[in-house]
């Protein structure tokens, strides 16, 4: 049961804005459709358990697709700066704003 079910039940609960993930075991991989080749679950399991294991996927250097780097070699964004995020990643096509 996660943290915010227990404080609800507890009568605790203080709202608030809450960005958490595999890591923290707030999200799951669904279980794979029969479709789904074996060599992409093992790819989807491999991601997963990375993370688990603390790879944080928000570190440099990443560039825009405009290519300003927006996250510079080595820094770290964690769940603080994720509403910072007005741009595309390299490689997407579009306008974020």
């Amino acid at each position: 049961m996660t943290q915010v079910a227990q404080s609800v039940i507890a009568g605790n609960f203080k709202p608030g804005f809450v960005r958490q993930g595999f890591a923290e075991g707030m999200l799951a991989v669904a279980p794979f459709g029969p479709s789904v080749p074996a060599a992409t679950q093992q790819l989807v399991n491999d991601s997963v358990a990375s993370l688990d294991k603390g790879f944080n996927p928000f570190t440099g250097p990443i560039k825009d697709n405009t290519g300003v780097v927006r996250i510079a070699q080595g820094e770290s964004w964690g769940g603080d700066k994720m509403g910072n995020f007005d741009w595309f990643v390299e490689g997407v096509v579009g306008q974020a704003k």
